[in-house]
């Protein structure tokens, strides 16, 4: 969607998604309108949320509902709302929560003053399923695609002049380029700056580490404890930092198969069977240990695309002359050496 394009948003079918006043075909256009654009999502949610609040509010009643509406109309484009039906017999009935609260909410939400200065900040949560990968299109248009077991929590919509989120686990960075509001991610311990980029990062809580490699574009990183000290990274460069000993250092990326998890194409370059295993573990997420110690320095050269864990397997028992057996979801190796 182009960022110019106007958000054409169903008023009528909000409100009575919210007031349980929806039959079945606006349920299903709604949907229909939802299902369009991330943004849509956040718009309906922040609408929601004001919906919630405005139920304690205690002057409701005090409200013009006709007035209100007349003045909101002004600010509306006619192609950006559906007609909202105003009665003027304000007595009570079915509708009259209904009406009231709609105007309210409309008033918020249209009025100049952000809805941000009135409720708390919106955030959504998306978790990827254990063993499936998901991508995410946020607001401004970046694409997050999160490894298995990996969360990302941001606002449904960004500030003007920052966009923040958090990352716990590991994720692939499409980045708008949108100079006046850089895109920070924090981990537990780090921080990662970009203006428009493509990059992976992965948090590795189990020794404090962050680790960003970077595909397009420049990428800064650093501690949250010393934001100043920082290190930038370009293509080709993989950037590593440890909390336990604020470990900070700028490396060439050597790893061919960094975002193999997401591309599901792995290349195995004379490497050693202990490096081939941590590869396959990551991509797809499953466990697998080498029972045999003679093993871990057979070394194996292979491509592999988009193909299963067990048509992978196949070629490496060949390869090596080891051998495989699953137990549950585990993968056991053994052999004589090779």
């Amino acid at each position: 969607m182009e960022k110019n394009t106007p958000h054409i948003v169903p008023y009528e079918l909000i409100f009575k998604s919210l007031s349980d006043d929806i039959n079945p075909g606006e349920k299903k256009d709604l949907e229909l309108w939802l299902s369009k654009d991330q943004i849509n999502k956040g718009i309906y949610s922040d609408f929601e949320k004001t919906w919630n609040a405005m139920g304690h509010v205690s002057d409701v009643a005090e409200i013009n509902i006709e007035e209100e509406w007349k003045i909101q109309q002004k600010h509306i484009s006619p192609t950006e709302y559906s007609s909202f039906p105003i009665e003027r017999n304000q007595k009570a009935h079915s509708r009259w929560s209904f009406l009231k609260i709609a105007a309210i909410i409309t008033f918020i939400v249209l009025s100049s003053v952000t809805i941000y200065f009135i409720l708390p900040n919106f955030t959504q949560e998306k978790i990827a399923a254990t063993d499936e990968i998901r991508t995410v299109v946020l607001a401004d248009g970046s694409r997050v695609t999160l490894n298995a077991n990996s969360r990302i929590k941001y606002p449904s919509r960004f500030k003007k002049d920052s966009r923040n989120i958090s990352l716990e686990g590991e994720a692939f960075f499409e980045v708008e380029p949108i100079p006046d509001a850089p895109f920070i991610i924090q981990t537990s311990d780090a921080l990662i700056e970009v203006l428009g980029t493509s990059f992976n990062v992965i948090e590795k809580s189990q020794n404090n580490e962050t680790e960003v490699t970077v595909v397009e574009g420049i990428v800064a990183l650093a501690g949250k404890k010393n934001p100043d000290n920082k290190i930038i990274l370009e293509k080709g460069n993989k950037g590593l930092f440890n909390s336990n000993n604020n470990y900070l250092v700028k490396q060439e990326n050597m790893n061919k198969n960094f975002i193999a998890w997401k591309t599901r194409q792995i290349t195995f370059d004379n490497d050693n069977l202990v490096h081939v295993i941590s590869v396959l573990e990551n991509v797809y997420h499953r466990k697998i240990i080498i029972k045999d110690n003679s093993l871990k320095n057979c070394r194996l050269t292979a491509s592999f695309e988009n193909q299963s864990i067990e048509s992978v397997f196949k070629v490496i028992i060949t390869t090596l002359n080891i051998n495989v057996k699953e137990e549950n979801t585990t993968f056991l190796i053994s052999g004589d050496g090779c």
